[in-house]
């Protein structure tokens, strides 16, 4: 069985100088002095949040893991850099311990990092003790409780924890994605609406080689990779967004997604497909969005819908162009014909010109799983603003999550084509195209050739943290 890598020193070294490059640090260990973050699991995911917790304990903060397992995956990386992990397999010893521990106060931040189907429930029974709660994608896989929470939002329990749940996604907070809802209304004004969009989340290496996730992804691609889609058409469509292509300023008022066709597949040679396990996913989306205008006087027009197409590919273990690399990018489509390229891991946009631009290289990190915390910590206080409005971008809101798991939820349950092995060497093109043209709908995606996506190299300086 693959062994956890454990590459955290490095990846905190270059978290904190990232927070050097942009904040004063001695006040950053002023104001983070004592703090404390509550994390519970300690599994696989809890180590690649090492990082933080390493530099978060540098700025002065106190870190403590909960686990109903005694020896779980992470914890023999985790011990030399926490303040206490604490055991127990029934949950109230666990629980006394924690509440003893903060005393009358509460935890900055509790991170969930359990079990999909219970994020909420622990949440739930936890949130008197925390400021801030943050659980990893997807925010929960059990559909009736998050509807009882959205339809119950009003009632006093749901509304105070709802107004402190965000959710982890480290797409929707790379930089590059940043750059790009900068640009939007640039691109939007110069070449008109949207058309369409084609995401792809291929990931290149199997389940095979990472045996150590195996019931991490025992309920499929749609739960673990999808939400990352639906999160990066939010950053790029915000509700909100004003652009202006002549006299007319557009103003988009609202933003919603049905599923119109796609395909599931299953990789019997998986370690993961003794049952039903989709290892790869095509979903076919509609997205409708209402956008108000005004004329050049102010004057206000009558609002329009628009539709565009949109294309999510998601996957584990298929090459692209039959080479052994990620394949994780966007195709945006607009009126005029142009399009615009963004390759997720170098970082990169190529705009319809030709020209390709990224971030400044010191604001290039993902920000994965560990920057987002630092940075919504370090905002804290400087606003009376709730924590949770403080992090639009770099957290999902509780509400947007909720919506985009009624999509996962029916993207889960599209039709299965394929249910055997990948054939050796399988390109993505190839799997794409073999899907039947009935599954698709409305809109029968084929590919002459995969989308320029992948733009230049991947540096191994801004994919750590």
């Amino acid at each position: 069985m693959n062994q956890v890598v454990d590459t955290s020193a490095a990846s905190a070294a270059l978290l904190m100088a990232d927070i050097k490059a942009k904040h004063d640090v001695k006040e950053l260990r002023r104001r983070l002095e004592g703090t404390s973050a509550l994390i519970i699991g300690g599994g696989e995911i809890v180590l690649k949040k090492l990082p933080f917790i390493i530099v978060f304990r540098e700025l002065g903060g106190n870190v403590y893991v909960t686990d109903i397992k005694e020896n779980p995956t992470a914890r023999i990386h985790l011990e030399p850099h926490i303040n206490e992990f604490i055991w127990s397999a029934t949950g109230d010893v666990a629980a006394r311990r924690l509440r003893e521990i903060i005393g009358q106060g509460t935890y900055a931040i509790m991170d969930i990092s359990t079990w999909p189907d219970s994020h909420m429930l622990t949440a739930f029974r936890y949130q008197d003790i925390a400021d801030i709660i943050v659980t990893t994608k997807p925010v929960d896989s059990s559909r009736d409780i998050l509807k009882t929470m959205h339809d119950r939002r009003s009632d006093p329990d749901f509304e105070s924890l709802l107004s402190k749940i965000l959710v982890h996604d480290h797409y929707g907070n790379r930089t590059v994605v940043d750059a790009m809802a900068a640009l939007m209304p640039e691109w939007q004004s110069k070449y008109g609406a949207v058309r369409e969009i084609q995401i792809f989340i291929i990931e290149a290496k199997s389940v095979s080689r990472e045996l150590h996730r195996v019931e991490a992804l025992a309920k499929g691609i749609s739960l673990d990779l999808l939400p990352h889609a639906l999160r990066l058409l939010t950053r790029l469509l915000p509700i909100g967004a004003t652009w202006q292509p002549g006299p007319i300023t557009f103003n988009r008022e609202s933003l919603r997604f049905s599923i119109k066709g796609g395909a599931r597949a299953f990789d019997i040679s998986y370690p993961i497909n003794a049952g039903n396990t989709e290892t790869f996913v095509a979903v076919s989306l509609e997205g409708h969005q209402i956008t108000g205008r005004k004329d050049h006087r102010g004057e206000t027009l009558r609002s329009s819908e628009d539709r565009f197409d949109v294309l999510v590919i998601a996957g584990k273990g298929v090459a692209s162009q039959r080479e052994n690399r990620d394949f994780k990018g966007i195709l945006m489509r607009f009126d005029t014909g142009d399009v615009v390229h963004v390759d997720l891991d170098s970082q990169r946009i190529r705009e319809p010109d030709g020209r390709v631009s990224a971030p400044d290289e010191h604001k290039t990190l993902h920000r994965g799983l560990n920057a987002p915390w630092i940075e919504m910590l370090s905002r804290i206080g400087d606003t009376d603003a709730p924590p949770s409005d403080l992090a639009a971008s770099l957290f999902q809101p509780w509400i947007e999550a909720y919506k985009g798991m009624d999509l996962i939820s029916e993207a889960h349950a599209l039709p299965i084509w394929n249910r055997g092995a990948y054939r050796p060497g399988e390109d993505l093109q190839t799997l794409v195209n073999r899907i039947p043209p009935e599954l698709w709908g409305d809109r029968k995606w084929h590919m002459a050739e995969l989308p320029a996506i992948q733009i230049g190299t991947v540096s191994t300086d801004n994919v750590i943290a």
